[in-house]
């Protein structure tokens, strides 16, 4: 997680009076307000986060805690542990102005019970998820991850609908150790530092701040013998093939969404979902546009200028169409529910026909004396 320097924020230095720190305020408050940025939401995160900044450094007391705050994690945290001997932290102050009171006796904490001092816990819980939070990761079950896959269909089908089968790569539920981790016929122990607690607490000045264990991350417990196939991790990689349903009318870009067919969670976490998207094959015939199919059909000179009928390809074979005396290169009919179906609905669009017509490129003898005649 990101660390958020308040001073850094209010582009002030660490030595700057209350008058500058309330000067940079004014001045990024008034560039970010929401009024003058409206619909704006990348502003109002800005704005937000100027307006915390300042109600931290605005007043004496709460930042006299920050500086404290910031200069015991920025000497004492360590990836592996914290250690807050020699900060200068008043843990106890800090506590009773939280509002828990405080006292001779040991109390346990959590970063929440920070929360009174009005912003100071956000900013202890950044420096404490910078050694707990992949820990925190690993030990509580989490989802899996979404997969995102293409699946390439004929254009019948994409007409007609029925079932379609993918094969994908993802990480599954080891099968050999039944996501325990554990080696086959090795088991799990509660940790010996946590006592299968999968939290240790750390002791300052009267006051105990909980955080996850370091040896079994927050597990509370510990496999002496990883499976080799997995790792220790509970997963492993697997081919899987799905069948999936194509809805009839189903078009390119079209994203189908498979629960539960994703990665399968860490930590025993529920498996996440599959995105399908769908890319329909083009046709040597028709075209689409929505529900609408569009195709050409040739007639000769006689069939356009005398009338008559001609067949048409559609997707349930082939129909007659009626071509009427005087018809024009280009022209376009349409046949109505002979389109394609629509995928919310199924009910279908039209089919449009476009005539071509065919121009001889050689003429006999006879021909071109009545081409002459019908010219004149």
């Amino acid at each position: 997680m990101e660390q958020k320097n308040y001073y850094e924020i209010l582009g002030v230095s660490p030595k700057a009076s209350a008058t500058e720190i309330k000067k940079a305020y004014r001045k990024l408050a008034k560039k970010y307000h929401p009024d003058t940025h409206p619909g704006d939401k990348q502003a109002e995160a800005k704005f937000k986060e100027i307006s915390q900044a300042y109600d931290i450094l605005g007043k004496p007391d709460k930042r006299k805690q920050y500086d404290q705050m910031k200069a015991a994690f920025d000497q004492g945290f360590r990836p592996g542990g914290f250690d807050f001997s020699g900060a200068g932290i008043n843990w106890e102050d800090i506590l009773r102005q939280a509002g828990r009171g405080g006292g001779r006796r040991t109390r346990t904490y959590s970063f929440e019970d920070l929360g009174g001092l009005g912003g100071l816990g956000d900013f202890f819980s950044q420096f404490m998820d910078q050694g707990a939070s992949f820990r925190q990761a690993r030990a509580a079950p989490q989802k899996g991850r979404d997969l995102e896959a293409e699946l390439k269909v004929s254009f019948e089908q994409a007409m007609k609908g029925g079932k379609a089968k993918l094969t994908l790569l993802r990480k599954d539920t080891c099968p050999d150790c039944g996501g325990s981790g554990a080696a086959p016929g090795s088991r799990t122990q509660a940790c010996p530092q946590c006592g299968g607690r999968g939290t240790v607490t750390i002791t300052q000045g009267g006051f105990a701040v909980s955080r996850p264990c370091p040896r079994c991350y927050g597990r509370g417990t510990i496999i002496s013998k990883p499976c080799p196939r997995c790792g220790g991790t509970g997963r492993a990689q697997a081919k899987k093939t799905i069948s999936l349903k194509i809805p009839a009318g189903v078009s390119s870009g079209t994203r189908l969404k498979l629960k539960g067919e994703g990665e399968a969670g860490p930590g025993g976490g529920p498996p996440g979902d599959l995105l399908v998207r769908i890319r329909v094959a083009s046709h040597p015939t028709f075209s689409r546009k929505g529900d609408r199919l569009y195709t050409d059909v040739s007639v000769d000179l006689p069939a356009a200028a005398l009338g008559g009928k001609v067949k048409v390809p559609t997707l349930s074979g082939r129909a007659t169409l009626k071509i009427p005396a005087g018809t024009q290169p280009g022209t376009t009919f349409k046949l109505k529910g002979q389109g394609a179906p629509s995928a919310k609905t199924g009910r279908k669009g039209d089919l449009y026909v476009r005539v071509n017509v065919i121009i001889p490129k050689k003429l006999t003898r006879e021909q071109k004396e009545f081409m002459k005649k019908f010219s004149s």
